[in-house]
């Protein structure tokens, strides 16, 4: 009460004497810079140390009695507006978010199937298990069939298929594995993953023992259908600064070997071969920047609207290549026009022994773990396949109806489904190690 009438007398004084007698007297923001300063000293003393002494307003105060310093008028009123704006808005929001969550839909509750023990009615009420109490779905399997019928290569050692004999492998420098093969009728051309500016080492295995294909090789070799024929290609390692022109090579059944050195200027030394095509070799250059035919004797020829060459189909006469503009397609080497192409997001692999069928299959993240199955002549769908959640790998026919698909579930185990243009599917075989490639 002493602090309302002393506020009350400074307010009168302030009208009678602005600047004088009330500054002097009133101690809520008004005086000199000393007589503040002294203010506060004094309000804080005694508030710190719970002191009683004399107020500024007459009387005694102690503590819990200390007059809050006040503020102009002007400035208290902005106050309470923004206080009163803060409540309100604040109010707003707790009502929208109440009618949002009386509107919105109850959840779903997964209802628990009935207990085959228990013998409770399935239309009793249940709730959602606890997430930590949930497992996971178990993996999709599939009947399990024969073994593969053609070689794998299984931690860098050759499996051959039943009554087939087996091949010695080169022996290589530490960490260093042996990735890929391809069939021969006598042997196998192996590569290796010594990778090193677009190169790889190559080798010729036979009975009589290993061959390694020198000075610098690309890519794996490629054969004939029925395997009689292998060819692939050299050039000067790209370290060794030497301009060398590259070198195709083409082994014929009796073991001998013909070559022609490419001299056209706009044929990049790093070339490595895609098929064999008759007596012609096709031939990739690197990187996707086309690709060449080759009879060994004439100049070689490019093949336009060509980016790089999958596979040859002997039967038809015709190629599976990536196409320089876009896509994949399967189109006759002497001419640019596509007979079909392949699904959109998908890759062409290989024609079916017969030269009947080529498979597709998915390169993006959302279908590379389909394959398709299309008629190599007018590109019609035959059949769509999906053997589970995981990338395919690598796809090689076993015969004119089958493909084998290899896919590695975990880090350490791959799995080889073997699936008809029917589409059967089975498991070809046990799970193999993760270091297990097919041999073509």
């Amino acid at each position: 009460e002493r602090a309302q009438q002393s506020l009350a007398r400074c307010v009168a004084m302030e009208h009678r004497s602005p600047g004088g007698q009330a500054k002097a007297l009133c101690p809520f923001g008004y005086g000199t810079r000393a007589d503040r300063a002294a203010a506060r000293a004094t309000r804080t003393d005694r508030a710190d140390h719970g002191m009683v002494g004399p107020s500024p307003h007459g009387g005694l105060v102690g503590r819990k009695s200390l007059v809050q310093r006040q503020l102009p008028p002007s400035m208290e009123r902005r106050r309470w507006m923004t206080l009163l704006t803060s409540a309100a808005a604040t109010t707003v929001l707790a009502l929208l978010v109440c009618a949002c969550a009386s509107t919105a839909e109850p959840s779903p509750e997964v209802e628990a199937p009935p207990s085959a023990t228990s013998g409770a009615s399935s239309s009793a009420p249940s709730s959602r298990a606890p997430d930590r109490d949930r497992t996971p779905e178990p993996p999709v399997t599939y009947p399990t069939g024969p073994a593969p019928r053609i070689g794998l290569l299984v931690d860098s050692a050759y499996v051959p298929p039943d009554g087939e004999p087996s091949y010695p492998l080169p022996r290589l420098p530490r960490g260093a594995d042996i990735v890929a093969a391809t069939r021969l009728e006598d042997g196998l051309v192996v590569s290796d993953n010594r990778y090193f500016e677009g190169t790889n080492g190559l080798f010729l295995s036979t009975v009589d023992g290993v061959t390694a294909i020198t000075p610098c090789t690309s890519g794996s070799g490629a054969t004939n259908s029925d395997q009689t024929l292998a060819a692939w290609a050299t050039f000067a390692c790209p370290e060794s600064g030497v301009a060398t022109p590259a070198t195709v090579h083409l082994r014929g059944a009796d073991g001998t070997i013909r070559t022609q050195m490419v001299a056209a200027p706009n044929i990049n030394a790093l070339i490595s071969a895609a098929g064999v095509l008759g007596d012609e070799v096709i031939v990739n250059r690197a990187f996707g920047s086309g690709a060449f035919v080759t009879d060994l004797d004439q100049a070689p020829r490019d093949l336009v609207g060509v980016a790089s060459v999958a596979a040859v189909n002997e039967a038809r006469g015709t190629i599976a290549a990536e196409l320089s503009t876009f896509g994949w397609g399967v189109l006759d080497p002497t001419d640019a026009e596509p007979l079909f192409r392949s699904p959109q997001g998908s890759g062409l692999d290989e024609f079916s022994p017969d030269g009947d069928t080529v498979v597709a299959r998915g390169l993006r993240r959302s279908n590379c773990a389909t394959i398709w199955f299309l008629d190599a002549e007018s590109g019609q769908e035959r059949g769509t396949v999906t053997p589970g959640s995981r990338c395919i790998e690598q796809v090689v026919w076993e015969d004119d109806t089958h493909v084998l698909a290899l896919v590695s579930p975990t880090r350490t185990t791959t799995v080889v489904f073997r699936i008809g243009i029917d589409g059967d599917l089975e498991q070809a075989g046990q799970d193999y190690p993760a270091a297990t490639t097919l041999v073509q």
